[in-house]
């Protein structure tokens, strides 16, 4: 049987690690075994670090739930208008696509996103979490062998600078933002 994938749980532990580093530091110079000229930047690093990585555990956390409440819906309408749908495909890297949707020969590679807002500049400056996301989805078509990757916003809201019913956000990457509806309107169009 092999485990979920939960790429948060790393930040989670070494979060907590670093958690209990601080206490056992502060513990350290309150009992006069360690030199409060050492332990105090001590444990305010261990602190800060703590806190930047169960940060990113929460955030990264928070996409899985989204993800089960919007895919059943999507593939469900995906089915009905007669493609065939693999969820959570696994990569050979370990890592997994949320959905793969084909027909016709043709396959589209669909990875949900928990972003509210796709942040760009000038059109074609991606943010540095949407870049991210951009190369995610072009190696998970280049793993299938698929024509098109979409990434799915379903709670999110197009930003100034995204242009058009489904903005390309990078070769070969569009991007759908809102329901099931129109991200099986996103799926035909690239068919």
């Amino acid at each position: 049987m092999t485990a979920a994938y939960a790429p948060w749980r790393r930040h989670q532990y070494q979060g907590w690690i670093a958690f209990s580093l601080t206490i056992g530091v502060v513990a350290l110079v309150a009992f006069e075994m360690l030199s409060w000229k050492i332990g105090t930047p001590l444990a305010v690093a261990f602190y800060g670090f703590a806190e930047i990585q169960l940060r990113r555990a929460r955030k990264r956390a928070f996409g899985k739930p989204l993800e089960r409440r919007a895919v059943p819906g999507a593939v469900q309408a995906l089915r009905a208008r007669g493609f065939e749908v693999n969820s959570n495909v696994r990569m050979a890297s370990g890592a997994d696509i949320d959905f793969v949707a084909c027909k016709g020969g043709r396959i589209v590679t669909i990875e949900v996103k928990a972003f509210v807002k796709w942040r760009r500049f000038l059109a074609f400056w991606n943010g540095r979490r949407e870049a991210q996301a951009v190369r995610q989805a072009r190696a998970q078509m280049k793993e299938v062998g698929a024509t098109v990757a979409l990434i799915w916003l379903p709670q999110g809201r197009l930003g100034f600078w995204n242009w058009g019913r489904f903005p390309r956000v990078g070769w070969g990457v569009r991007l759908v933002v809102g329901g099931a509806g129109n991200l099986t309107d996103a799926v035909e169009r690239s068919h």
